[in-house]
């Protein structure tokens, strides 16, 4: 048995795997097993890394010539007509340079094979369409296909078609004499296509930059096929319109594997500083492989030091272009002089040099906006540009700007970084200029916003860095509702202290007491209530002075959420009731609005449930008049909560399910959160868990994409309950250990209470007692420092109706009652606080598992005003 044949078996693959992991064909792979092919190099490099073994103990050697790379049987056994060009660059097709590539080669030698007449492969420089040329003209399938030859020219930019169709007459032994005139492109193809005749060959052009040299080097016959390799788009399809392919960049996750075969100690180690290598270059093929051998060179001397050097050298983008290699005459591109090291900077220069001076500032212009994946208008590159509609034309005719949809273009990493080393301050300010106004004229457009968002705030740190006042404080302004929305917090408070800096620097008090607001605010959002009262008071002692009563309301509010959230509940009313004075004053419905709800979510907290659930509705209503939307969602997700704290679980659906539709409807996603926390937690009451666990998986992702950790917390926990309800223990234990570590982190006791009694009954579960035990002695000890409401609440829940579960009734009734006497300040009438004979039914132990006002505290957002 063949030993290859052997060690695929001993792996338990069969012959399509190999066929598919190595890019070839399963017949090929039978051959090689049964004896009657030998893998060309390429081939037997890939499966010697495949198998881990070298190619003699593959069995790919002959015993003729063990140390030499032979040819396959297949080759040698040709006869003596078959025309092999001994000038294409073989040492391009190795299993490096073709990483990733297995399923467009497979893709490609299917089109071959069925005698397309034309095939242009196009792409940027460096995405390896010279390579999977070679390899086509390596591959066995495609040698026995061509029976008669392979020919081979490289044109570049100042090509010489004469003395490459006179090259391919001396293989085809036409002798010069033969030609009629030969200073005669026309006399020489004549003669070309009179030998080649009916022969079946594959010709191939590399690097043609006009249509009409590869028209002219079109010398086959009927049985022939024709490929060229193009960086230009409008080359490859008017050569071959039907049989134009696009060499793309490799996908990241096979760019990190490309990379790893250089210095896989990089990517074993620190995935994430691989990733963003190959990010930086875009997944380029030759940048890669680039920077895999420079950086595999700075490891060689077995100093970590050295290597790190070199990655923080190759994160200057700059670097990374300039990187080069020596390479032989054979593999450098035919556009390059011959003895240049190969480099991107050197390949896109090419490119580069055939523009005008026009065309060349206006590609640097563009390389303001962020590269590929973003995109960006074409309205929005003539402004930045300041060039004429044709100029766009050229750069994407020259390969250079790219297609990203009707009226969008995009440019490549390497393309940008190239461009972008010559971009000046005036296309950055034209940027800054022209977004800042296209965000005012869609403030309230979100699906326009989302969509040049990364163009947007792009222009926004433009107009940060040159000082732009009016741009950073208007295009800020224009945004915050829209970040407000869609839980953009994170980056909100980002832009907020450059608005703040400005302010303060050029001492406008006004502007600076706006920014603080809304920093305390985003903060609040966050749950960073240490920042957001911080901010707060800073800005409310200046809006004081200034008389500034819209943004008194505005501060105190977000110190009533602070307060609330720390249960400093007395605090929380004196603040809100002082800011709904202001509101008053001000007539500001919005803002009427959101204090109704702030109001009765501290009457909730109270456990004066009807008095919240009577406001709730009044802030209902008024939003419903107003036709505030955020308003609308958030309070009816109150409403949902305390409907269902009174028995009423249809009515709280209800209202969950128009709160929910509402925040789709405007993509508000901390909005969203809420209302599928709630359905999650309804779902749970009832016993369906796997459609809770759907609702809980949900919001934990918004919550992560918003960065609030207190929900993040939450969702946590509710997932570790929905799945221990369901069985899955250790997807239980996952979730609860991740939020424990956050709880503690952010000093969140009554989550943590939660998913420490969970853990304990995954214990009881598991049957394992003593652990169970010490969870819910360190639950205890966290009960201590919650307030009475909370003890009693957290009592009820967790003893009322998990303990039961477990029959041990005696033992955990007397730990109940020895929870209720820990704090003396816990009154009777606290577990007795709705008033029942209003009430069908009221439902006290509504078994929330996690704090319901930290969960479903509706809290609604702020409006936005002009900084």
């Amino acid at each position: 048995m063949h030993p290859l044949k052997v060690e695929r078996e001993l792996r338990g693959w069969s012959q399509a795997k190999v066929a598919e992991v190595i890019g070839t064909s399963i017949r090929t792979v039978m051959r090689w097993e049964l004896g009657q092919a030998l893998p060309q190099p390429y081939y037997r490099e890939q499966l010697c890394a495949l198998f881990g073994k070298n190619a003699r103990e593959l069995g790919l050697l002959t015993d003729a010539d063990p140390q030499e790379i032979v040819a396959p049987l297949a080759v040698l056994e040709k006869s003596a007509s078959y025309l092999t060009d001994h000038t294409i660059p073989v040492s391009l097709g190795n299993s490096s340079s073709l990483f990733g590539r297995g399923a467009l080669l497979e893709q490609l030698k299917q089109r071959l094979e069925r005698g397309s007449g034309q095939v242009a492969l196009q792409g940027l420089p460096g995405a390896g369409k010279t390579t999977l040329a070679v390899a086509l003209t390596q591959d066995l399938d495609i040698q026995e296909y061509f029976k008669d030859g392979i020919l081979w020219a490289g044109l570049g930019s100042n090509p010489d078609v004469l003395g490459q169709l006179a090259r391919w007459a001396k293989l085809l032994d036409i002798k010069p004499q033969e030609v009629e005139n030969a200073a005669s492109i026309s006399a020489w193809r004549q003669a070309l296509r009179a030998a080649i005749g009916k022969r079946r060959m594959l010709l191939v052009v590399d690097d043609v930059w006009r249509v009409e040299d590869a028209l002219a080097m079109q010398v086959g016959g009927p049985n022939c096929v024709h490929i060229i390799t193009t960086r230009l788009p409008q080359v490859g399809y008017a050569f071959a319109a039907e049989g134009m392919v696009n060499v793309a960049e490799l996908e990241e996750t096979e760019g990190i594997a490309l990379l790893a075969r250089f210095v896989p100690q990089l990517v074993q180690q620190d995935i994430e500083g691989a990733r963003a290598l190959v990010q930086a270059v875009g997944a380029l093929p030759l940048a890669i492989t680039l920077m895999g051998k420079y950086l595999a060179a700075q490891s060689f001397a077995g100093q970590p030091r050295r290597l790190q050097n070199a990655i923080k050298l190759l994160q200057d983008r700059r670097q990374s272009l300039q990187l080069a290699v020596p390479v032989t005459p054979e593999e450098l591109s035919p556009g390059l002089p011959e003895h240049t090291p190969l480099s991107l900077q050197a390949s896109i220069a090419i490119s580069e040099q055939r523009l005008s001076a026009e065309e060349r500032e206006a590609l640097s212009a563009l390389a303001v906006f962020p590269a590929k994946p973003n995109c960006f208008s074409e309205e929005a590159a003539l402004a930045v540009s300041g060039a004429p509609e044709a100029v766009l034309d050229t750069l994407w005719d020259a390969g250079l700007l790219e297609t990203s949809g009707p009226g969008r273009y995009t440019l490549h990493q390497t393309v940008a970084s190239y461009a972008g080393q010559h971009t000046g301050q005036e296309a950055r300010r034209r940027m800054a200029r022209y977004m800042v106004e296209y965000t005012r004229e869609h403030a309230e457009d979100f699906d326009s916003l989302e969509q040049e968002m990364v163009n947007i705030l792009a222009a926004l740190d433009c107009a940060g860095e040159l000082e732009m006042e009016q741009e950073l404080f208007q295009g800020v302004d224009s945004l915050l509702l829209f970040m407000r929305v869609r839980g953009l917090y994170v980056k909100a408070g980002h832009y907020l202290k450059m608005v703040l800096k400005l302010a303060e620097k050029t001492g406008d008090t006004a502007r600076r007491i706006n920014a603080l607001c809304y920093l305390g605010s985003f903060a609040e959002l966050r749950a960073e209530y240490h920042l957001a009262d911080s901010y707060s008071r800073e800005g409310l002692a200046l809006a004081r002075q200034s008389g500034q009563t819209y943004h008194m309301s505005k501060l105190l509010t977000t110190l009533g959420l602070v307060a609330a959230n720390r249960k400093e509940s007395s605090q929380a009313q004196s603040f809100f009731e002082e800011g709904l004075k202001m509101a008053r004053l001000t007539g500001d419905k919005k803002q009427l609005c959101y204090l109704s709800s702030y109001l009765g979510r501290i009457f909730r907290i109270e456990g004066n449930y009807l008095k919240a659930y009577r406001l709730y509705q009044e802030g209902l209503d008024l939003a419903y008049q107003i036709e505030h939307h955020e308003g609308t969602s958030c309070l009816l997700s109150n409403l949902a909560y305390v409907t269902a704290i009174f028995g009423n679980f249809k009515q709280a659906e209800e209202y969950n399910q128009e709160g929910l539709q509402v925040a789709e409807r405007i993509g508000h996603r901390e909005l969203l959160t809420l209302h599928h926390n709630i359905a999650g937690i309804l779902a749970l009451y009832q016993k369906k868990y796997q459609e809770a666990r759907s609702h809980f998986e949900i919001a934990l992702e918004l919550a992560r994409y918003i960065a609030n950790q207190h929900m993040i917390c939450n969702q946590l926990s509710n997932l570790g309950l929905s799945n221990l309800n369901l069985g899955n223990y250790a997807q239980a234990e996952a979730y609860l250990m991740e939020g424990i570590n956050l709880a503690r982190t952010i000093n969140y006791p009554r989550a943590h209470i939660d998913m420490l009694m969970c853990l304990g009954g995954i214990a009881e579960q598991q049957e394992n007692q003593t652990r169970a035990r010490q969870l819910r002695q360190e639950g205890l000890g966290l009960m201590n420092s919650l307030d009475a409401n909370g003890m009693v609440r957290y009592t009820t829940r967790e003893w009322g109706e998990l303990r039961p579960n477990y029959q041990q009734l005696e033992r955990e009734t007397n730990e109940f009652y020895e929870i209720l006497t820990v704090n003396t300040k816990i009154r009777t009438d606290d577990v007795n606080s709705i008033e029942i004979n209003q009430v069908e039914n009221p439902v006290l132990n509504w078994p929330l598992h996690l704090d319901l006002e930290d969960q479903l505290e509706g809290r609604l957002l702020q409006d936005s005003i002009a900084i």
